[in-house]
């Protein structure tokens, strides 16, 4: 019987923990110690619930009739929209103030192909 209580224990410990770890990223509180690795675990599973929500809303939105509620569709369009653009900008600014941000001025490596160009074109 020991086991049976210290197997209920350990779900129950597991459980809290899990609630409090959810919490915490539901609040959306950057700790002042998180890591990197930390970071982006804790971008993947907001993602993760993000896209949960709206598939819920997507699903919604096709239950809505087609002639009647035009409107009404494009709101819960309009809204995922929403949804996905504050949380792309709130995890680009996250990762900026830790100095991870990717480069995203769309560079191509577009001015090294020129320098090469005109290397080839003197020989």
């Amino acid at each position: 019987m020991p086991k049976v209580k210290k197997a209920h224990l350990k779900n129950k410990k597991a459980k809290a923990k899990a609630k409090a770890k959810e919490e915490a990223t539901a609040a959306g509180t950057q700790g002042a110690g998180e890591s990197s690795r930390d970071l982006k675990k804790r971008h993947t599973s907001e993602w993760k619930a993000l896209k949960a929500e709206i598939a819920a809303m997507k699903t919604e939105r096709k239950k809505l009739p087609k002639k009647q509620n035009k409107s009404g569709k494009k709101e819960i369009t309009d809204k995922i929209r929403r949804l996905e653009d504050e949380l792309r900008a709130r995890h680009q600014k996250e990762l900026q103030a830790l100095g991870l941000a990717a480069d995203t001025s769309g560079g191509d490596g577009g001015g090294d192909e020129e320098e090469d160009e005109d290397e080839m074109s003197d020989e």
